[in-house]
This record gives structure tokens, C-alpha cells and sequence, in this order.
């Protein structure tokens, strides 16, 4: 197994990433995590624009089978980028997870196979605001670097 950590950058600053974890390159299937950088140097969109880009990279260049991703549930703005670029949370993990502040969330689960991906992909660009939507697309169609 193998994980995979690609740094996004906007005007050469690194402003987010997106992980490809748990890679299994014989079965194709792994896992996803993304993270937003400096939300003031990140382009507008750039929160949405990571799950497909994580997403994009798995399917159209690893050429994965089955992709899953989990999200705290407490943390509904990703959440509701999610549903509306056409993500389905499939299931909700009840095991307790700490908090920082002391709390527990538990996560919701998130499941996108090789099938689901086409449609998953244009729309969700349909959603990308237009500042970015060309810059986005082009990098998904023309490969990832690794």
C-alpha cells in the first residue's frame, strides 16, 4: 500500500492538499482526505474543487475501482459540498472520535466506485465557481502530476 499527498497550489503558494490514502494498487481501492490550506490565499472554490480533484486523480490516473471517504459529521459545510456535487454518504460510523475541544463526532462515510465517477465529475464542475472552473477542469482532464 501506498499513500499519496499532492499539494494544490494557487500563484506557486501552496494553499490545500488531497491525500489518496490505504492504496491498494493491486484491487484499486483506497481511501481520501483533503484539507484547505490558508483559506485567504486559496482561490474561491478551491473547497470544493478538492474532493473532485482527490477523486479525478484516483479514478483517471490510478485508475481506481472504489474510492471511500469519511467526514466528521459535525462539519456540515463539506457535507453539503459534497451532496451538491453529487457525492452520496452511504452509511454513518458511530464510533466516537475526540475532538480538540474536548468533544466526540463520529463520521459519515462516503463511497464513489469506478461506475459512479463519470457523473460524480460533471456535476460536480457544473458547481465549481467560474474562477476556477477552467483551471480545474483542464487539470483533471490533462493528469495530475505526482
Amino acid at each position: 500500500m501506498r499513500d499519496r499527498t499532492i499539494l494544490v497550489e494557487s500563484n506557486g503558494v501552496p494553499v490545500g492538499w488531497f491525500q489518496i490514502e490505504n492504496w491498494d494498487d493491486q484491487a484499486k481501492v483506497g481511501s481520501w482526505g483533503i484539507a484547505l490550506g490558508d483559506p485567504v490565499r486559496a482561490p474561491a472554490g478551491l473547497g470544493k474543487a478538492l474532493p473532485l480533484l482527490a477523486h479525478g486523480h484516483a479514478f483517471d490516473r490510478l485508475e481506481a475501482r472504489r474510492l471511500t471517504g469519511r467526514v466528521l459529521a459535525h462539519n456540515a459545510p463539506m457535507r453539503h459540498i459534497l451532496t451538491q456535487l453529487g457525492f452520496v454518504a452511504v452509511s454513518q460510523d458511530e464510533t466516537p472520535l475526540a475532538r480538540a475541544d474536548g468533544g466526540t463526532t463520529t463520521t459519515i462515510i462516503y463511497d464513489v466506485t469506478r461506475e459512479s465517477w463519470p457523473d460524480i465529475r460533471e456535476n460536480g464542475l457544473r458547481y465549481i465557481p467560474l474562477g476556477i472552473r477552467d483551471d480545474i477542469t483542464r487539470v483533471m482532464r490533462e493528469g495530475i502530476a505526482e
